[in-house]
């Protein structure tokens, strides 16, 4: 895998935003180019300026959305193989290594999203991006398990929550699977909350907002 970084590889802090698009126009042109991809997903970060962390964000998407349908699941990175043909397989190995970097990738937007210093403006953006992948993420089935996780965090939450949950209510729980799958998630989370004898404030919130919002209309028309 070629490196586009000199031999005195710059400092994040040294990175223009010129530079940011330069480094994501190359990721999307050539595989030539994948080193770029870790260094772009260093700025998708809750201390990033926010003009960096957009620029990066709009690169990675386009890079790993037409990608999805070929990466194996996150479940098979720590699974051991017993096809030795497959692990051998130059191919395997570099989708494999793409998937924990969109895995990395997904960690960082739910963690970014969540985060009460963050502007609403990028929790925003942030969350769009979450709910493509959801969409798009899982051969075109709901990706629960992107869900599950972005659900998990926010009812972890105990400060700032309220323009999220805003934003996730209005945009996006007009539609009959998120609705029901917020559901089934926010009942398993609720379950063993509860079995920790902890109670969730948004919780109860959510359920409300999943019973109560909105028409019914299918995320994947």
């Amino acid at each position: 895998m070629a490196s586009i970084l000199p031999k005195k590889q710059k400092k994040k802090r040294e990175y223009s935003l010129s530079d940011l698009k330069t480094l994501g126009h190359q990721l999307l042109s050539s595989r030539a180019h994948i080193n770029n991809l870790p260094l772009l997903l260093t700025f998708v970060s809750r201390i990033s300026p926010v003009h960096y962390t957009l620029e990066a964000l709009l690169s990675l998407q386009a890079f790993f959305t037409p990608l999805l349908p070929e990466l194996p699941p996150s479940h098979s990175i720590t699974k051991p193989y017993t096809n030795s043909s497959a692990q051998d397989d130059p191919e395997f190995i570099y989708r494999t290594w793409l998937r924990s970097k969109f895995d990395d990738f997904t960690n960082s937007l739910i963690d970014i999203s969540v985060n009460p210093q963050s502007e609403e403006a990028l929790r925003e953006v942030v969350l769009d991006t979450i709910m493509e992948f959801v969409k798009v993420g899982n051969g075109g089935k709901f990706h629960s398990a992107i869900y599950h996780r972005f659900i998990q965090s926010i009812v972890n939450s105990t400060v700032g929550i309220d323009c999220l949950l805003d934003f996730l209510a209005s945009k996006y729980f007009k539609y009959i699977d998120v609705r029901y799958f917020t559901y089934i998630t926010v009942g398993k989370l609720a379950q063993t909350l509860g079995e920790k004898g902890i109670s969730g404030t948004y919780l109860a919130c959510l359920l409300i907002l999943v019973i109560f919002k909105f028409r019914h209309q299918p995320l994947f028309s």
